[in-house]
């Protein structure tokens, strides 16, 4: 049987799949980003986002002059319509979708290698905008109205520098209070407001300013306003970037689009597209968690430094917090309309304080800010390093993102304006108009004020929804498996109540009381995030199987509300079998009897398309290992969120089947169990362990329909440098290889994916003793690991004849369609003009040339699949034939793969050519005249990656196959060792 790779697994990060489900999902279409091997395989929903990827331009008017880049270093703005399939190709231009919803904004060489991934991209060159009214302010005309407005109210008003910049510009803060001058900073219960993080969200620093102005102007006029001032203090920061925000005003061709500082980051003296650091990614708590919520990369817009608080401006932040202790405070950004908090390094991960953050800013029926959409950060999209974890859990300050509004939302506020969305050049580009500034500003006002006036009790939030943050939260479950056992509840309670007290009745009777402790967190997460609330656990203890027990919590004289569960029969054995096939379960009988043979008897099943998701408190805490059988289904985010919690406590958790990876909406599957990316696969006839499985084999009794291969994350983010996600292979299969793997034996012949390629594996074939009825053939095996301006082909010619043409593939891969970026590859090598044709526009092309006719391949292939050409036409001669890549831009990949070339004749495969230890009888030829000078070519090569039919990590092991494939003793020896 030969061995294809049929499926990908299309793993579009959580926040998509979550806002699936959620009723607000239009509003918002925002898409996390990750870079991993994608296809178009799910929904095709195309949709305008936005994206901000680094390019720079030169400073203007700062303390160190910074000559100008070139233009090809500047920035445009391009409407783009973007598949799911299509998102690494965003990754890859170091996107941050956090704050993207319309376009992207690029420069115009990251604008060629987006269009080479297939994304259509059109400059947008919007029309005049109406005439600006100069409300937007630099930096120093900032500067000199705080200092006006301090020295105009001495009373209550002071200004200060919080630290300097890269290039030694002041950061000014302005405190307002009672006697500003003489009270110690801190002395009052504070808040902060925090502006112009990212140089180009203007809007925010007009937020912060006429903020200041409020508070400042209405202190002895507005009693609400006087009450603030003189009872607690409030602190206005406008721009927490200067250097960037001043840039964005010195006219550069896309300077206004600046995000980051101005750090040059390779000391060339010359601003460029690999300088500056994102400022909300540099700071030191869980900086540099994964390169998903921030990237190494010095070209990628949340590039997060060379290390944690590298930068002044982060510096001088994070002690402003320390000495001033804050109690409230706002960080203003642009422009996804959301209201955010809580933790963001990891997907949908709650918190204590959550509680009062939702009482705060509103939940996914309503908002404190009208018309835009109150969120968790984890639901939204990952970062680490950010300015909000940090102030939370390393200077003790709660902070809420506020997304503003973006051009397009203002400009198609009022019909009858002047304004139409059409007029804005991008969407950080907020219009230049007094009457829509100021109509944001108190669209965002109530909400503003309601955290001052948090600050002095900020555990019970001053809504303006008139939400309240309720005292107690009891964790809910309706089934316990704890026989007589003790059984954990959980609570998240007000600190300011005392540690609370659990309070529990069995079968209605009397009243029983047992400790609570404050729970630290588990191997991952945990124990964060609680500032003025904490999760508290305590046991019931003293039930029976069939039991009924009502539970609640008390603490201060108050009382939660009460919640029952029933108990059942306690685990005869520390491992549950968690049947998850999406139907009632038809497998779990086989892992019964080979967790039996293994030790492990009387193991539990819990089927979830029966019972639901167990609950990991009720259920999965009372088991030490879950064996998670998936058969051909999908998992459900809330058993996935159930495992983690379950993993998280200590638990291991082995994963197995074919669909094992797929669905993973929490990236439970990617950073908890090791698979980067994941590919189905026919074929696989046995299965061979390998490092902690070592010593494991069966040939399959019933080889499965598909069998999943997994990339491992290590070898996208190598253990050494990222220990927390470190995974090791377990496992490979006989008749079924990776991508990147050779198709048969140990070499195969390879082409790297670099620009400009055009790349000949070249042979020569006698037929002169071979007749066109004999049907003469070559086969090969071919792997496609690139996506861009390229293509694979073979090109047949007869020696010493200019008579080219390419030749089609008699499986089908092949295509008459021209490849993508047609144009660019006819202009880069002229040679194809044999093949292919220009349109009289110059944009496209038609496949018939000179003297043949365009039958090619392009994307990627998901693995090795077989090609065959027809040679009949040659019978009785000579063919020159050469299997070509060639290219213009490629986006991304390794490479290209060619193995077990065989020439065919008469039905009879010849000798298999398989690229042990070179290329004979091919050889790699040159590219053609007109064609760039090659510096590499093709090459024997080994395996570039290896995928693998196991991983393990320390949380546990993934399968890509059911056990029910194995022979029982092979079953019995595989969840041994897993399990040991």
């Amino acid at each position: 049987m030969v061995p294809t790779i049929v499926g990908v697994t299309v793993r579009l990060s959580d926040p998509y799949l979550n806002f699936l489900k959620i009723p607000w999902f239009p509003e918002i279409l925002i898409i996390r980003l990750q870079l991993v091997r994608m296809v178009t395989a799910m929904l095709e929903i195309p949709r305008i986002l936005t994206a901000a990827a680094a390019a720079l331009l030169p400073l203007s008017g700062g303390a160190t002059a910074v000559p100008r880049p070139q233009p090809a270093d500047t920035l445009k703005v391009w409407q783009a319509v973007v598949s799911p399939g299509q998102t690494p190709v965003l990754a890859d231009v170091g996107v941050d979708a956090a704050e993207t919803t319309r376009e992207l904004v690029l420069t115009p060489s990251q604008a060629a290698r987006v269009r080479a991934g297939g994304v259509r991209l059109t400059e947008r060159r919007p029309p005049a905008a109406p005439a600006g009214h100069g409300v937007f302010r630099r930096y120093g005309d900032i500067t000199a109205e705080m200092r006006r407005a301090a020295a105009e109210h001495p009373d209550i008003a002071k200004v200060e520098s919080i630290g300097r910049t890269v290039q030694g510009r002041d950061i000014l803060a302005l405190k307002v209070t009672r006697a500003a001058a003489t009270t110690p900073d801190g002395a009052r219960p504070a808040t902060v407001y925090l502006g112009a993080q990212h140089a180009r969200e203007w809007i925010t620093v007009e937020m912060v300013r006429r903020l200041m102005h409020r508070f400042v102007t209405g202190h002895g006029s507005d009693a609400a306003t006087t009450a603030l001032v003189d009872g607690t203090e409030i602190w206005f920061l406008p721009v927490a970037n200067p250097d960037g925000y001043e840039h964005t005003f010195s006219g550069e061709p896309g300077a206004r689009l600046w995000r980051k500082n101005l750090r040059d980051n390779n000391g060339d003296g010359v601003l460029g597209t690999g300088d500056g650091v994102d400022l909300n990614r540099n700071f030191g708590y869980r900086w540099g968690w994964d390169d998903e919520g921030s990237s190494p990369d010095p070209a990628a817009e949340t590039y997060r430094g060379p290390g944690p608080d590298s930068e002044p401006e982060t510096v001088a932040l994070s002690a402003f917090q320390r000495r001033v202790k804050p109690r409230q405070s706002v960080n203003f950004h642009s422009s996804a309309e959301t209201l955010m908090y809580g933790v963001g390094w990891q997907s949908t991960t709650g918190a204590p304080d959550d509680v009062m953050y939702r009482a705060l800013t509103g939940d996914g029926s309503a908002s404190a800010v009208p018309g835009s959409t109150a969120t968790p950060l984890s639901l939204f999209g990952a970062s680490n390093g950010d300015s909000a974890g940090h102030a939370v859990n390393v200077n003790r300050v709660p902070m809420v993102i506020d997304e503003m509004a973006s051009c397009y939302t203002a400009a198609d506020s009022d019909p009858a304006d002047a304004w139409s969305p059409d007029d804005c050049p991008s969407e950080f580009e907020f219009p230049d108009d007094e009457r829509l500034i100021e109509a944001e500003y108190q669209r965002n006002l109530p909400f503003a004020l309601s955290v001052a006036a948090s600050a002095a009790d900020p555990a019970r939030p001053a809504s303006v929804l008139h939400l309240t943050a309720p005292a107690f939260t009891p964790h809910r479950f309706t089934t316990s498996a704890a026989g007589t056992g003790p059984q954990t509840v959980s609570v998240v309670s007000r600190k300011s109540l005392g540690t609370p007290t659990v309070t529990f009745r069995i079968n209605g009777g009397g009243v029983r009381t047992a400790r609570t402790t404050a729970w630290t967190g588990g191997r991952v997460y945990g124990g964060t995030d609680n500032l003025y609330y904490d999760e508290y656990r305590g046991q019931v203890t003293g039930a029976r199987p069939g039991d009924r027990v009502e539970v609640w919590f008390t603490a201060s004289g108050q009382s939660s509300d009460r919640f029952t569960f029933r108990v059942t029969a306690a685990p005869a054995t520390g491992t549950l079998v968690l049947a998850d096939e999406g139907a009632p379960a038809s497998r779990a009988s086989v892992y019964v009897g080979a967790l039996a043979a293994a030790g492990h008897r009387g193991a539990t099943v819990w089927d979830v398309a029966v019972q639901g998701a167990p609950d990991p408190l009720g259920v999965l805490g009372h088991y030490r290992n879950v064996v998670w059988e998936v058969g051909d289904a999908v998992s459900e985010s809330a058993t996935t969120l159930a495992v983690r919690d379950f993993a998280n406590e200590g638990g291991t958790v082995v994963k197995a089947g074919p669909t094992a990876a797929d669905g993973d909406a929490v990236g439970f599957v990617r950073y908890w169990l090791g698979v980067e990316n994941s590919f189905a696969g026919t074929g696989a006839t046995a299965f061979r362990g390998t490092g902690e499985l070592a010593g494991v084999s069966g040939t399959f009794t019933g080889p499965p329909a598909t069998s999943a291969l997994f990339d491992s994350l290590s070898d996208t983010l190598p253990a050494d440098r990222y220990p927390q996600f470190a995974a090791r292979p377990a496992g490979t299969y006989a008749g079924l290889t990776g991508r990147l793997e050779p198709f048969a034996g140990s070499g195969m012949a390879a082409v790297r994916t670099p620009d400009h390629r055009y790349a000949r594996l070249t042979r020569t074939v006698d037929l002169t003793a071979v007749t066109a009825a004999q049907q003469p053939k070559l086969t090969f095996a071919l792997a496609k690991d690139a996506l861009g301006h390229y293509a694979t082909t073979v090109e047949a010619h007869t020696p010493g004849r200019d008579d080219w043409t390419t030749l089609p593939d008699l499986l089908g891969a092949t295509s008459s369609d021209t490849p993508p970026g047609c144009a660019t590859l006819l202009a880069e090598h002229p040679f194809l003009t044999h093949y292919l044709t220009a349109t009289p526009e110059g944009d496209d092309c038609t496949p018939e040339g000179t003297t043949g006719t365009w039958a090619g391949q392009t994307g990627e292939s998901g693995g090795w699949q077989r090609t065959a050409v027809d040679l009949s036409r040659y019978a009785g001669g000579t063919v020159e034939l050469s299997i070509t890549y060639v290219s213009a831009v490629t986006l991304y990949g390794t490479g290209v793969y060619v193995d077990d070339a065989r020439l065919e004749v008469g039905g009879t495969p010849g000798a298999a050519t398989g690229f042990e230890t070179g290329l004979d009888p091919f050889t790699a030829t040159g590219p053609p005249p007109g064609s760039p000078a090659a510096t590499t070519g093709w090459a024997q090569s080994a395996a570039v990656r290896h995928s693998h039919a196991a991983l393990t990590t320390r949380y546990g092991t993934i399968l890509g196959f059911g056990l029910e494939s194995l022979p029982p003793a092979q079953r019995t020896a595989l969840l041994t060792r897993a399990l040991r």
